[in-house]
């Protein structure tokens, strides 16, 4: 009896032991869905019972996202929450997203909740920031101040910029928090700051949270300096038929003068807004957001 006792203890043990933890669980039930929705060969349309299948597949997984998280206590985001993972098959634009739980607060300010270690895998994924061309982010705290951790962990239409860091506190209890004005764009060309975006870590939490505001426009000084920018890649444009460079070689060097005059166009106005009323206020707002986040 007591024999039979011990390897029936044994065999639990062990297969608690594969079972492994929350987060890796999900993990492979995440990964297991995603090869079955993604066979080898090229990809074709998903049949409607297929797409269906897949909606099963993501509410699953939110289930066991929940019991990842854990109950929230944020306050304004007690509601229901969602899966942040709009898609699991490839090619699809929410489909490789930070996996999380997404919470809304009066329609349109977005909390997405996720765990340090998943922020950890995900970044260092190819889904993640983990590019091909790209240099990936040593630990979290470094991917929470990149524009690329925004655009690929809060929406994938649109690429999120950088207009300028609010001087947010860190509350105790929080390890770490970054917060910004940001506009989203297809390409490089002038826009409002038209959002706040806040990444904390909060252990064993990461949060992100993502805020509307009122549109601040680009100062006419600063969007001079794009447009100069944009004159000076466009007459190198100009010479590719004739130049002794190659082709590439232009084209790259043209966007790169692009990208540099865009950086600098928003750096202008990172300190320029620092003059306008509404930074205060937005600042304000940002550390009302942390305190939230980290209260127990």
């Amino acid at each position: 009896m007591k024999y039979a006792l011990s390897i029936a203890l044994t065999l639990l043990s062990s297969a608690a032991a594969l079972a492994g933890t929350p987060e890796e669980s999900y993990l492979a039930a995440r990964d297991a869905f995603i090869a079955k929705f993604n066979p080898p060969g090229d990809p074709v349309a998903p049949s409607d019972a297929a797409s269906k299948e897949e909606e099963r597949a993501r509410a699953d997984l939110l289930k066991q996202m929940r019991g990842v998280i854990g109950p929230l206590n944020v306050k304004g985001f007690s509601g229901e929450s969602a899966y942040n993972v709009g898609s699991l098959f490839k090619g699809d634009l929410e489909t490789g997203i930070l996996d999380g739980l997404v919470f809304t607060r009066d329609k349109d300010v977005r909390l997405v909740v996720t765990t340090v270690g998943l922020t950890d895998r995900w970044i260092k994924s190819p889904d993640g920031l983990a590019a091909d061309d790209g240099a990936v982010p040593k630990d979290v705290r470094t991917a929470l101040t990149q524009d690329t951790f925004y655009t690929r962990a809060t929406s994938a239409d649109a690429a999120v910029g950088n207009m300028s860091e609010l001087p947010v506190t860190k509350p105790a209890g929080v390890d770490f928090v970054f917060a910004m004005l940001a506009a989203r764009r297809q390409d490089f060309f002038p826009v409002p700051a038209s959002e706040m975006l806040i990444g904390a870590i909060v252990p064993p939490r990461v949060y992100i949270l993502s805020a509307p505001i009122a549109q601040i426009k680009m100062m006419p000084p600063c969007e001079k300096i794009f447009k100069d920018a944009v004159a000076k890649a466009d007459k190198l444009y100009e010479t590719r038929d004739r130049s002794a460079e190659p082709k590439e070689s232009v084209t790259d060097a043209a966007e790169g003068i692009r990208e540099k005059g865009d950086e600098a166009m928003r750096k202008c106005f990172a300190q320029r807004v620092k003059s306008d009323p509404a930074f205060a206020k937005l600042t304000k707002q940002a550390q009302e957001y942390v305190d939230a986040l980290a209260a127990k």
